[in-house]
């Protein structure tokens, strides 16, 4: 088991050596994070959140509160001494960049969810992560499933907030067991959010990932699924909404180790205003995973003529028995022939255009999903 305070003291001396990105990101754009308005704020006090989540949660990650009524679960807070059945929490993440430096050395509130064998959640269990009004947040989960779970993660920064957030989430869902996860990011206008996820899944294993990030000065979500069990599944829906001078930063990252893996991505994303809205996915298939599986989609819309939309998928093949392995990308304006047919049927532009934007995203929900997901999408696309 790893000495929690060794590693925050080795992850503090790193954080002054550590760049926030060790390459650039292409040939035409050096970073697509604006990592500047991070650095800029690497040094606040820690915060707690200043008020009440927007949605009733089960498990309100600030101030040490942990509170949990699902029956079979094992829920609490995140502490050395547990016996942890894989390898424990920071066993898939380390001080690897700037941004993780500082997450590992001075995360405050954290949760451990155990969802053991045998145990099949019906209702999503909930949980609340808020940023602070001027300072630091920093929240870690760590998850093992062997049964069936369901889980909602929503995470937001008060509108006033001008701090630093940030999230990791990682965990093990084992041999046959399955994971469904729906995460909600809704950042100020003013405040940037680091929220990376990473899981690894065991032989015959599945997750079901449906990510919305909405608004915010500078969002920095990242979804990675290690597939490291042959027969693992893996099924990531994302979706983006900016507007004002809003930027999003969606990175989909899929790993194939074991033999017949299967993943598949799906991005949607809306830039309106001077919006900047970003999907990048990566599917790395290794030379274990024979007859993989792969799959990447991703559609930016720029819905203003001062917004800018990059969408980047990426295939990295090292074997050469793949069953399939394939990515299609568009970045594009609304169609001017939807726009038409809508507006023939007696619709303004601009709800013709709210319609086709609303059907772009909305298919992305699927139905367990839509009591928790559709009002916070709705809001984005409103602007509200």
């Amino acid at each position: 088991m790893r000495d929690w305070g060794e590693l925050r003291a080795r992850a503090e001396e790193l954080l002054e050596k550590t760049p926030f990105q060790q390459v650039r990101d292409s040939p035409t754009v050096k970073y697509y994070t604006d990592w500047g308005i991070f650095e800029s704020r690497m040094n606040l006090g820690q915060e707690s959140c200043p008020g009440p989540p927007r949605h009733n949660a089960e498990i309100l990650l600030w101030a040490g509160l942990s509170v949990v009524d699902k029956a079979g679960l094992r829920v609490e807070p995140l502490r050395e001494g547990i016996a942890y059945i894989y390898d424990g929490p920071f066993s898939l993440v380390g001080p690897t960049s700037k941004i993780l430096a500082l997450h590992m050395a001075r995360w405050g509130d954290g949760v451990y969810i155990h969802i053991p064998r045998g145990v099949r959640l019906e209702r999503p269990l909930r949980i609340a992560m808020c940023g602070g009004l001027n300072g630091y947040v920093g929240h870690h989960v760590y998850i093992e499933a062997e049964g069936d779970g369901r889980i909602l993660f929503h995470e937001y920064v008060p509108r006033a907030g001008n701090g630093l957030k940030t999230t990791v989430i990682e965990g093990y869902v084992g041999p046959g067991a399955s994971l469904e996860i729906a995460t909600v990011v809704e950042a100020s206008k003013l405040a940037p959010i680091f929220h990376l996820k990473r899981i690894s899944l065991g032989e015959g294993a599945s997750v079901s990932s449906t990510v919305f990030t909405l608004g915010g000065r500078m969002n920095h979500v990242r979804e990675e699924y290690i597939l490291a069990g042959g027969g693992s599944e893996a099924s990531v829906k994302a979706g983006i909404v900016v507007r004002g001078v809003d930027r999003a930063d969606l990175i989909t990252n899929v790993i194939h180790e074991g033999v017949g893996t299967r993943s598949r991505i799906k991005a949607r994303g809306v830039a309106f205003e001077r919006g900047v809205a970003i999907h990048r996915g990566v599917a790395k298939v290794r030379r274990t995973a024979a007859e993989a599986d792969t799959e990447i989609d991703s559609r930016i819309i720029v819905a203003s003529p001062s917004a800018k939309g990059y969408s980047t998928p990426m295939l990295e093949i090292d074997t050469n028995r793949v069953k399939n392995a394939r990515h299609a990308t568009a970045v594009a304006t609304i169609e001017e022939e939807q726009l038409f047919y809508l507006r023939s049927r007696g619709l303004s532009e601009d709800e013709a255009k709210n319609l086709i934007l609303n059907g772009l995203l909305t298919v992305l929900i699927e139905e367990q999903w839509a009591e928790q997901l559709n009002l916070p999408l709705k809001r984005a696309l409103l602007g509200l």
